[in-house]
């Protein structure tokens, strides 16, 4: 079981306030944008449960979803110069990607996580455009409806992904303003047959992952 919970405390949002990190008076993040005034926080829990095929088989259960591929890099820059190009975070969905042996054509959807810091969600999007290079999944964050939640907002969207593979949909991405250009964002509750999920996510620490999800069809092998 993968557990993660977030509570805004008064000490945790002193701390953000000072630190210039918060948008102020506004309900909406403003999510992949340049001129975002900064973060909205929320709160709240997830929990997955996670189990060898093999165990699943024994007790006679599909999982919702399976795991069919991870990546994971590291930027590598000096400690505290964030690194723009989003080249290692577009590495980390490639290793995910050839692991799953996934082709990117055959996306369905993708989560993002969007902070609302324009630094961190721009290095996001431009790594998705070039990683898709075309290709039109629908790309979307939960962030937007959630706040961010720093420690679930990853649990967040895999949940979302995961949900979205079983339910046969996807969800807006809710933002005020317009979100980064270079991707074809949900803007509104779209209904589909999605095989195939991608979930990427970083740090301002410089750790990129990805993970490929496969929706389980009853009676398909694991």
């Amino acid at each position: 079981m993968v557990v993660a919970a977030d509570e805004i405390t008064p000490l945790y949002f002193r701390l953000y306030d000072c630190l210039g990190r918060l948008a102020g008076d506004v309900i909406l993040p403003y999510l992949y944008q340049a001129d975002s005034p900064g973060m909205v926080l929320g709160e709240g829990a997830v929990a997955l449960v996670l189990e060898r095929a093999k165990v699943a088989h024994s007790r006679a259960v599909q999982p919702l979803a399976t795991i069919a591929g991870y990546g994971s890099t590291n930027d590598a820059t000096p400690e505290r110069v964030a690194e723009t190009s989003g080249r290692w975070l577009k590495e980390a969905a490639r290793q995910a990607l050839d692991e799953a042996r996934v082709p990117v054509t055959a996306l369905d959807l993708v989560f993002g996580i969007g902070a609302g810091m324009a630094a961190h969600d721009l290095r996001e999007g431009h790594s998705l455009e070039q990683l898709l290079a075309g290709s039109t999944p629908a790309v979307g964050c939960v962030n937007g409806n959630l706040g961010l939640a720093e420690a679930c907002s990853g649990l967040f969207a895999v949940l979302a992904a995961v949900g979205g593979l079983y339910h046969g949909e996807t969800y807006p991405l809710v933002s005020a303003g317009r979100p980064y250009a270079g991707l074809p964002w949900v803007r509104r509750l779209q209904r589909g047959d999605y095989r195939h999920a991608l979930v990427v996510g970083s740090s301002e620490q410089g750790n990129n992952t990805a993970v490929v999800l496969r929706r389980s069809e009853w009676g398909e092998p694991l």
